[in-house]
């Protein structure tokens, strides 16, 4: 099962996560515990109901899957549209469908699977990353549940996410159809263009008043000036307030008496080394290959052979291999275990064991040992200096948090006092637009969408006062005040006439740049001397770089007549001839390796298909009744 997902992982990415997400990830441990309770159901499938805590559960791990991605650039309440909720609702319904097909099928799940099921997921791993019982243990107990009733729990997840798995590999792609496909697909095509340009056309058009007047009514959208405002703001950061920080020499004394552990520098090693390469999951007797040429080198090495020509002519590590197998010095943490324990445990010019790793079989040789070190107060003083600056900066900020926000909330009609107070400087800017706009410097908070919102809030705009402080995290406060709102108004012919002139001369030169390619092209096909055309190009249906017009007439055109033109309008953008030269089969060895590639990639997304039909029928069977209202106030962010 678990391979056959790792084939279709690309395809079945949308299932797995929107749909049948593991339930760690929409509610934590605690939401086994109440996968089939009752309670305050924002619906009900069948007997079992979705409660408002599973929903504001699956809504936060939202959140925060996109605030990973998007960081300061995603806004929550993108989250709180019907749509989005009605998005997150069908994805739990779907999930507890089926959960219950999966116990009707009384599908079974081997002990093996739910081991490493367990086994895979990040709470229950120590800072070393390897399974911590005691932490799983422990974990488990605090959501009062057994291990042997959450390992029941996997295994009911896992009998769940084996359905769409086994309903996606009933799709199959028939070899004959799949072998035309990629054969049309890999054909090639060697071809020439000539372009008719509209700038070549542009000169002598002349557009009179009457005409540039006609388009600017025709098309006052176009000429409409954008909405903009003056504004001040005030910011309140960490960053900022590190600036006026002071940080003496005391301190930094201070710091690094009490903190002297913290700089030192640990044991280092400096080796060499061979690797024969065989991974983690190949087979065994690949393994043992791998294994065996190794302990023929280090068979070598202790005949005499130097380790340096051997590691130049034997290693497959392209990293050390040509340095003859340096690797320079290292500490422990930075090489996989295996490897550093060998390492640190081997005097100075001594060989190692043939030592396994994931990335196969290796033979070390250390060629330096530096012993641990109290790094000197000079070397880091930058560092602890920094250290102490943002310390401070971060308890200014956090004592300083609330004098902001009350002040530009209290005193609405100016930022002044505020930065007064906490010794900022307002800033100011013109021309701000509802999304930030030309104006806005890289990385400025304005440029943040909840900044914008606020500005460009009803209140703000028609009362000039004060935003709230707008958090926007990693410790930054900004409030604004509206100066000058410009709404969006049609702007006078008068003031656009030169430019509605330009673009009625630009249509104008592209219907005479497209009258005069279709003129071309009947001369051309009535055996005129081809003229005029770019050099030849030979592309595939699956490279083509065409515009879509073009590159579906080309491709079109039969073979059995050659040369042939085809011509494309390009609307403004002009017009186009090509010039068809020659048809190219694909190779039947670019066929063959094509082929299975396209079966499976068609088989994987008829298999989504089929499951989301698959998936409708299971609903259908199923009473399911849906609560929206109760889905209209926000549930809980965390």
């Amino acid at each position: 099962m678990f391979e056959a997902i790792r084939r279709n992982q690309r395809v079945l990415l949308f299932l797995l996560v929107l749909l049948i997400f593991p339930a760690f990830a929409f509610f934590g441990i605690s939401g086994y515990d109440r996968f089939f309770s009752g309670g305050d159901a924002v619906a009900t499938v069948g007997d079992s109901a979705i409660t408002t805590q599973e929903f504001n559960n699956a809504r936060r791990a939202q959140i925060d899957n996109m605030r990973r991605f998007l960081g300061d650039q995603f806004d929550p309440a993108l989250l709180d549209s019907p749509a989005a909720r009605n998005e997150i609702l069908d994805g739990l319904i779907a999930q507890r469908v089926l959960a219950q097909e999966a116990a009707s099928r009384r599908i079974s799940i081997p002990d093996l699977a739910v081991f490493n099921a367990i086994h895979a997921i990040p709470s229950f791993r120590n800072e070393q990353g390897e399974f911590d019982r005691d932490r799983y243990r422990a974990m488990v107990a605090a959501q009062g549940m057994t291990e042997v009733g959450f390992e029941e729990r996997v295994r009911a997840d896992l009998a769940m996410q084996m359905i769409p798995q086994s309903v996606s590999e009933s799709a199959i792609m028939p070899q004959s159809v799949a072998t035309r496909i990629v054969s049309l697909q890999q054909q090639q095509r060697r071809y020439r263009l000539r372009r008719f340009e509209p700038e070549n056309f542009i000169e002598g058009i002349a557009i009179d008043e009457a005409a540039a007047r006609k388009y600017y009514d025709e098309h006052a959208a176009e000429f409409q000036s954008p909405e903009s405002a003056k504004i001040e703001y005030l910011v309140l950061s960490q960053a900022t307030l590190a600036g006026q920080v002071e940080v003496t020499d005391a301190e930094v004394n201070e710091y690094y008496t009490n903190n002297k552990a913290r700089y030192v520098q640990g044991e280092q090693r400096a080796a060499s080394h061979i690797l024969v390469t065989a991974s983690a999951d190949a087979p065994a007797a690949e393994r043992d290959a791998a294994r065996a040429k190794a302990q023929a080198l280090l068979d070598k090495l202790k005949g005499g052979a130097d380790f340096a020509e051997l590691a130049k002519a034997e290693s497959q590590d392209p990293g050390s291999a040509d340095n003859g197998g340096d690797l320079g010095l290292f500490d422990r943490e930075s090489m996989v275990k295996p490897f550093a324990d060998a390492a640190f445990a081997l005097e100075k010019g001594a060989l190692s064991d043939v030592v396994e790793t994931e990335f196969g079989f290796h033979i070390l040789k250390v060629t330096d040992i530096r012993d641990q070190t109290q790094q000197p107060l000079d070397k880091v003083r930058g560092e602890i200096e920094s250290l102490i600056r943002s310390q401070k900066a971060r308890q200014s900020f956090l004592e300083s948090a609330e004098t902001f926000s009350n002040t530009v909330f209290e005193q609405p009609d100016s930022l002044a006092p505020a930065a007064d107070k906490l010794n900022l400087k307002v800033q100011s800017l013109d021309d701000l637009r509802r999304n930030g706009g030309p104006a806005v410097p890289p990385g400025s908070p304005l440029g943040n969408p909840k900044v914008l919102r606020a500005i460009f809030s009803e209140e703000a705009l028609r009362n000039k006062v004060n935003t709230e402080a707008i958090d926007l995290g990693d410790n930054t406060l900004v409030a604004a005040r509206v100066l000058e709102h410009r709404p969006s108004k049609l702007q006078d012919f008068e003031a656009v006439e030169v430019q509605a002139q330009a673009k009625v001369r630009a249509i104008e030169a592209g219907k005479a740049a497209v009258a005069a390619g279709e003129a071309e092209l009947a001369r051309l096909q009535g055996g005129g001397e081809p003229t005029g055309f770019d050099e030849e190009v030979t592309v595939s249906r699956a490279a083509a770089q065409l515009p879509p017009q073009v590159a579906k007439p080309l491709f079109n055109l039969p073979a059995e007549r050659l040369p042939a033109f085809i011509g494309v309008s390009l609307g403004n953008r002009g017009y186009q001839i090509a010039q068809l030269l020659e048809v190219i089969p694909a190779a039947e060895k670019v066929i063959s390796e094509g082929v299975e590639q396209y079966r499976e990639r068609s088989a994987g997304n008829a298999g989504a298909s089929a499951f989301d039909a698959y998936l409708e029928l299971l609903k259908a069977k199923i009473p399911i009744e849906r609560n929206v209202e109760r889905l209209a106030t926000p549930g809980t962010e965390g």
